[in-house]
């Protein structure tokens, strides 16, 4: 846990930026936690390297 100074400077660097802000106990509630992998990651390139084969 942050000390009370610690937690100051936290909150303060919150409300310096423009892109945070406090989610509404109606957002908040509407959160859910992310389960498994995201759909992308199946998704698999074949890469050679550089040399080629003599």
């Amino acid at each position: 846990m942050p000390t009370p100074e610690e937690n100051a400077a936290i909150n303060a660097g919150i409300a310096a930026d423009p892109d945070a802000y406090d989610l509404s106990q109606t957002e908040f509630k509407k959160l859910r936690p992310m389960r498994g992998r995201s759909a992308v990651d199946g998704t698999k390139v074949q890469l050679q390297s550089g040399s080629t084969p003599r």
